[in-house]
């Protein structure tokens, strides 16, 4: 067994916010087995000079389309047409390149895991040997009935040949056909990460089929009516009613009703992704971080895929966000970027500093003696990383 290795630092800052000062973190095995604010006699590592972060957790992402991105396109409806084009030429080494180049952009942000959103066509070979933590979520994607059921089944081949954790789930609620979303559902039995409330137009479809979106989904497919598209309050309530959500991610909600909000915040289980600068991007509206605050619903923050932002790095997210939410404290962001999402997902032992949790860290040098707040309100990327107990960085 590898000797333990402990590291000191100026402070370590825990993902409910709270600031250790001095910390001392001992390593074996790529597990935490120490944290404490002394010393034992093992050799140590003085960082002294630097404040300790757990690694963070990029909620949700696109890495298969980081060689597209950024796209010009920013009207929505325009760019899922346009994303479609591009992405029917991207050849599979463009692909691979691309993730990995993501994931590298990634990591020298303090990002050591990522939940990425994964089209059940791509070859499952191109995620194998990535730089940091990958969990796929392989979506079942097409309005057509039997260009769904083929989605289904890619996405069963990719999970069964995959070389990371994958989750079969749906893209979102109305991008589906309605007999394969029933059956799905039905076997699946839930929906761990899956896109809700984006933009306003859905919401103009649920509730009427009227709207841009209900317009492209008829276009691209004659064979639905639009009483078939939806018929409710909500793309949340009709999952909600099917028992759809449990252990679950749901990616953007943007524009989600009163009844919406409520019914989430009955559940324990259940987290609501914010992607700060894709939100911008489209300049959707909408997002009420106040209200799923007062209600006690966890929110994390993800980058969402290069295709709609301008690059793909966990501090400019922190920092967009800050900026719309300056009254937001360190207790409140520290688990939006580092447990909640693993948390909701049931991940027992990833996303802090603890005894027994996978050693994952952030290091950022900090000789102006800077709270960790401003730090990371200044910082562009971070100066190191621990992955499973190993620098990287």
């Amino acid at each position: 067994m590898p000797a333990p290795q402990t590291y000191q630092f100026k402070n370590l800052v825990q993902s409910d916010g709270s600031v250790l000062s001095p910390a001392f973190v001992t390593v074996q095995q790529g597990r935490f087995t120490r944290v404490a604010s002394t010393a034992e006699t093992t050799p140590i590592t003085d960082y002294k000079n630097a404040t300790a972060l757990p690694g963070f957790t990029n909620a949700h992402c696109h890495l298969e389309l980081t060689a597209l991105g950024p796209l010009p396109e920013q009207r929505f409806v325009p760019w899922i047409i346009e994303l479609v084009r591009q992405k029917h030429k991207l050849a599979n080494n463009n692909m691979q390149a691309g993730i990995i180049k993501g994931c590298r952009e990634l990591l020298r942000s303090g990002v050591v895991r990522v939940f990425d959103h994964i089209s059940p066509e791509t070859p499952a070979t191109v995620f194998e040997n990535l730089p940091l933590k990958v969990r796929g979520f392989v979506e079942i994607l097409g309005s057509h009935k039997e260009r769904s059921l083929k989605s289904w089944q890619q996405g069963k081949e990719f999970c069964a040949s995959a070389p990371l954790p994958s989750h079969l789930t749906l893209h979102s609620g109305h991008t589906v056909h309605p007999d394969v979303k029933n059956a799905f559902i039905k076997e699946q039995n839930r929906l761990l990460s899956i896109h809700l409330a984006e933009c306003e137009s859905e919401n103009e479809l649920v509730q009427t089929q009227q709207g841009e979106f209900a317009e492209f989904i008829l276009k691209t497919n004659p064979e639905i009516t639009k009483a078939e598209l939806s018929n409710g309050s909500s793309a949340l309530q009709i999952l909600w009613e099917q028992n759809a959500f449990s252990n679950s991610l749901i990616v953007h909600g943007n524009h989600l009703s009163d009844n919406d909000i409520k019914l989430i915040a009955k559940h324990k289980d259940l987290c609501v992704v914010h992607c700060p600068n894709s939100y911008a991007f489209f300049d959707h509206g909408g997002f009420d971080f106040e209200r799923l605050q007062q209600e006690g619903i966890p929110v994390a923050l993800g980058t969402d895929g290069l295709v709609s932002n301008t690059e793909l790095n966990m501090l400019g997210e922190i920092q967009s966000f800050l900026k719309t939410h300056p009254k937001t404290d360190l207790a409140t962001l520290m688990p939006m970027i580092t447990l909640n999402a693993a948390k909701a997902l049931g991940l027992a032992d990833e996303g802090d500093v603890k005894e027994s949790y996978k050693a994952d860290l952030v290091l950022m040098h900090n000789t102006e003696n800077l709270e960790p707040l401003q730090l990371l309100k200044q910082k562009n990327q971070v100066d190191q990383v621990m992955l499973n107990g190993q620098w990287v960085i």
